[in-house]
């Protein structure tokens, strides 16, 4: 039986969050169709090891009951989001990681069948880079252009050492590793163009962000022409910009409501939602903190449009443009978010804003159209790729 190992650094597997939906589940999926074992590898801060045991003990058995097995290789770094993977930082990271990988190293070396080891983030293959011998087995899983998310926050200098480091290691990331996926179309030829490699498609595969249609079913009918966002807000995402294009798109529609589900901490955002620059909109402006995924529906089925806006360039997709075109809610993106604009445009569905000279009344034109045409061969393709409910048959290439 083949073996799939996901490897993950310094996240947790535990809260049910992106690393359950975008990695777990679908090799769930995979593993009943094709008879393969998943197995969770997490190197885990020994801080969260400890404080989060009860939810990885939980987790542990929800996850043995989906057939996955999960192993902690306990590290002694505090969580990703604080400690962040700075050049001179690289060889305390060696520290924490040499054993366990020699220990997979030895133990692969004398196994008959080799596992494949899905290793999501850069902080995780790595390590694998460096230390495991046997390259034809690793599949990179990177989700996001981290290199380009670090500078665009600031936590590391465009021509830095830091940088100048990372670039190297996933160029040979990129060409030793057997296969890379790539969350969109733009991601992947970004990477390989900044590193002057030619584009193979059974080497580097794009997989886009799945989501289960099926929770989103009874969303379809839609009685009120609200705006919604789903998702945190803080670096990528804004609550002004947001509150902007709805005061300039009201006017237009004035029954309109702006719903925005986030489990960002409402410190954050409340100063923001308060300020005097949004006095006449406020009363159209709803805030929900923390929606469970199995209410988020409620909110979806209140809703025409979803909005996707960012005030930085990024070739992300993102889970929530999937999540409107699932639930029949036509998603409205600007040119900064360019993954999304690219399927927006490549399977006609929804709107594309143009960063710089915004046309509302334009815009309030498109909104009376019916975007989202499901009997459309363009959206049975799009859903084909991105349905949780037959993501195994896109992944299963990439593992067999």
């Amino acid at each position: 039986m083949k073996k799939i190992n996901l490897v993950v650094f310094n996240e947790p597997y535990w809260d049910k969050g992106l690393i359950y939906s975008q990695n777990i589940l679908p090799l769930v999926r995979l593993s009943r169709a094709r008879s393969c074992k998943i197995t969770v590898l997490s190197f885990t801060s020994i801080f969260k090891f400890f404080e989060n045991r009860n939810e990885r003990k939980k987790a542990k058995k929800e996850l043995g009951q989906l057939g996955v097995d999960v192993v902690d290789f306990p590290v002694l770094f505090y969580p990703t989001r604080y400690m962040h993977l700075q050049w001179y930082l690289i060889p305390y990271y060696f520290f924490n990681v040499f054993l366990y990988l020699f220990y997979l190293s030895a133990r692969d070396c004398i196994s008959k069948e080799k596992p494949i080891y899905n290793i999501r983030s850069y902080e995780a293959a790595l390590g694998f880079l460096k230390i495991y011998p046997y390259k034809n087995n690793l599949v990179f899983d990177p989700r996001t252009d981290w290199i380009k998310e670090k500078i665009n926050i600031g936590l590391f200098k465009k021509n830095g050492l830091t940088v100048r480091y990372w670039n190297r290691r996933e160029k040979e990331i990129l060409l030793f590793f057997k296969k890379t996926i790539f969350i969109s179309d733009l991601f992947k030829e970004e990477l390989l163009k900044k590193h002057f490699i030619d584009d193979n498609s059974e080497k580097y595969r794009i997989v886009y962000n799945p989501i289960n249609y099926s929770l989103f079913e009874n969303c379809k009918k839609k009685k009120e022409n609200n705006f919604l966002y789903t998702g945190s807000l803080g670096h990528w995402n804004n609550l002004d910009v947001y509150m902007d294009f709805f005061a300039s798109i009201l006017p237009y529609t004035p029954d309109s409501k702006l719903i925005v589900c986030t489990n960002t901490p409402s410190r954050k955002i409340m100063p923001i939602y308060n300020s005097p620059k949004y006095d006449s909109v406020r009363s159209n402006v709803e805030l929900y903190f923390n929606v469970p995924m199995d209410r988020l529906p409620d909110y979806y089925a209140r809703c025409r449009y979803g909005l996707q806006l960012m005030r930085k360039r990024d070739s992300r997709v993102g889970v929530k443009f999937i999540e409107y075109v699932a639930a029949g809610v036509t998603p409205i993106v600007n040119s900064n978010v360019e993954g999304a604009c690219f399927l927006a445009r490549k399977y006609k569905l929804g709107i594309v804003v143009d960063n710089d000279d915004v046309d509302y009344a334009k815009i309030y034109e498109s909104l009376h159209e019916d975007l989202i045409d499901e009997k459309s061969e363009l959206y049975k393709q799009f859903r084909n790729l991105t349905d949780l409910n037959s993501i195994e048959k896109v992944i299963e290439p990439i593992f067999f």
